[in-house]
């Protein structure tokens, strides 16, 4: 055996347990958020993300509880491998299935989440939740008449701006291609 093999050894219990900490901590505050986002989400929509969260934050306390086993059987003397295997076997199953069940409540959130309270909406989106900006549904674009070609000069009904239809050059203007 190597001595590189032989220098590896198991994660202290702070080390195993600080790292499902954060996971706990952020499970916890997904049971916030469910609580707290329970109007928008929707009451059925809040509870499956609360419990999914809170069942996620349960089965990292069972590898809490797990770690915190195999190190009181590692300093019993009287301490079996079958009594490892047992206990390897039953956490393994708990932590798995309360992951599981965890994920199954998440999704059932995503699923059963209510559409867009109607009172909840701008005024300015009627009933076809049109985004704000684009035109409503049935909107028809104006065709410009492209059959005559526009008229030099200042636009129908506008006088040209005093000074740049005055130019010499500018069409229609003394001194331009039409003018005189």
């Amino acid at each position: 055996m190597s001595t590189a093999t032989l220098a590896i050894g198991p994660m202290s219990d702070g080390v195993q347990i600080g790292i499902r900490v954060p996971v706990i901590l952020l499970a916890l505050a997904g049971v916030v958020l469910a609580v707290v986002a329970g109007r928008r989400l929707g009451i059925l929509a809040a509870i499956f993300a609360g419990i999914g969260s809170g069942l996620l934050a349960g089965a990292e306390i069972v590898d809490v509880a797990w770690v915190l086993l195999v190190s009181a059987m590692a300093k019993d003397s009287r301490t079996t491998v079958e009594d490892y295997n047992a206990a390897g076997n039953l956490f393994t199953v708990v932590y798995v299935l309360v992951l599981t069940v965890a994920a199954a409540f998440l999704v059932f959130a995503f699923f059963v989440k209510r559409p867009a309270d109607r009172k909840a909406l701008p005024s300015y989106v009627s009933g076809n939740l049109a985004t704000p900006g684009f035109p409503p549904v049935g909107y028809q674009q104006p065709v410009p008449d492209f059959a005559t070609p526009p008229a030099y000069g200042a636009a129908q009904g506008f006088e040209p701006h005093p000074g740049y239809g005055q130019q010499p050059g500018y069409p229609g203007y003394p001194g331009g291609p039409t003018g005189g």
